[in-house]
């Protein structure tokens, strides 16, 4: 049996860099501006910090996160703002030597015909071919591996501040209570986009400020965002959501019993 450790682009951390051998250098998410009839292109640095020779694959997978779904990586989505048929890549597969810095460059020809302007991305996947931990749990031999997603992202055209609209909106209660938001990107171009939560008590006080962490939402797609409520006292209160896409705000009213 073997399990993938898969490592998403927003939550690689230090201790998965340590234990594998190959490393990103250059950020897990790559943004270009580009016209119809133009070529690009781009690098990924890696570097082999092991003490061996390591072996890396490298492929193209679509992102989807269709609203109400888990976000996936899928070969071939048929999405129109797909980069597959305009991306590629120097190399498939490379063998790096210990300490060893290596540069995958990747080129984006879009075509001179009809274009029409939004963002168009897809994932660049980084693995290592060998397993970075090989453990036996309850008889069964398990391998773990590192995959880096690596975000490409082209906006054709000039960019236009998306409209954001809230999906779902969901009060988790229990020990640790939180608020759980759901974006839908309405607009052409993808945006990173961060949740606040302006608390007011049944007084019109304002009690507190929240927010979430920026994530990024891709055209008619939707991405969950959570913010923490632990340690707001118990009661009830009006809020007002704001979802920020770096550009413009969008608001809703709630109301919250805690």
């Amino acid at each position: 049996m073997r399990s993938l450790l898969l490592v998403w682009a927003w939550l690689i951390c230090s201790g998965f860099s340590a234990q594998a051998a190959i490393v990103v250098l250059n950020g897990l998410t790559h943004i270009h501006n580009a016209a119809s009839g133009t070529e690009l292109q781009g690098k990924i640095r890696l570097k082999n910090d092991g003490k061996g020779p390591a072996r890396i694959l490298i492929y193209r997978q679509d992102l989807v996160a269709e609203c109400g779904k888990s976000l996936d990586y899928v070969n071939d989505s048929g999405g129109a703002y797909s980069l597959s048929r305009w991306l590629n890549t120097n190399v498939d597969e490379k063998t790096l030597s210990a300490g060893e810095e290596y540069e995958v460059i990747y080129t984006v020809k879009i075509p001179r015909d009809e274009v029409a302007n939004g963002s168009y991305w897809q994932v660049l996947m980084v693995e290592g071919a060998e397993p970075v931990k090989e453990e036996t749990i309850q008889g069964v031999s398990v391998n773990s591996k590192v995959r880096y997603a690596i975000q490409l992202v082209v906006n054709v055209g000039g960019f236009e501040s998306p409209a954001i609209a809230f999906e779902n909106v969901d009060v988790k209660k229990g020990d640790k209570p939180s608020l759980a938001v759901t974006l839908k990107n309405s607009g052409k171009y993808t945006a990173v986009v961060r949740v606040i939560l302006e608390l007011y008590d049944e007084q019109g006080g304002k009690v507190k400020k929240l927010e979430s962490t920026g994530r990024r939402v891709y055209p008619s797609f939707c991405n969950s965002f959570v913010i923490d409520l632990d340690g707001i006292p118990a009661g009830k209160f009006a809020g007002v959501l704001i979802a920020d896409n770096g550009t413009d705000l969008f608001g809703s009213n709630l109301s919250l019993e805690l």
